[in-house]
């Protein structure tokens, strides 16, 4: 009986992984595909010790908006989670407010705060407030203190 039980977990395991990799590979099959059927769409080089190795519209500018924000979110998802930060209850709005330039995030910050300000006025906010503030609303501000 321990050895069926063994040998059940272990194919359980074998499956749950090449399961993972499936995904993981027909993912990829599709990002690919989708750059080989919109070359564009995109802008990508690539080097290597300072050589070409490949280019698509290597000359060419696209906007990125606010992805780096995702990228961002993912890092400090991570330091949150191997315990680098600590969730923070208290951070003076003074000092996310000095990250904003009036005019660049067309109205996100200014939103951003009168939502927080909409029940009271408030001096201090949360790592939450201020994250919701970069993804919901879009605020560079939120984003460049983060």
């Amino acid at each position: 009986m321990k050895y069926l039980k063994i040998f059940l977990v272990t194919g359980l395991l074998i499956s749950f992984f090449l399961y993972c990799a499936y995904l993981y590979l027909s993912s990829f099959e599709r990002f690919i595909k989708y750059l080989k059927n919109n070359p564009d769409k995109f802008s990508l080089v690539a080097t290597v010790d300072d050589k070409l190795v490949y280019q698509n519209n290597g000359e060419k500018l696209f906007y990125i908006a606010s992805t780096k924000k995702i990228l961002i979110l993912v890092e400090l998802a991570s330091q949150i989670q191997s315990g680098l930060i600590k969730d923070v209850k208290s951070l003076p709005l003074l000092n996310i407010d000095k990250f904003y330039l009036k005019g660049l995030d067309g109205g996100a910050h200014e939103k951003w705060k009168e939502k927080l300000f909409s029940n009271k006025i408030k001096s201090n906010v949360t790592l939450d407030e201020v994250v919701n503030g970069m993804i919901e609303y879009s605020s560079n501000a939120c984003t460049d203190y983060i």
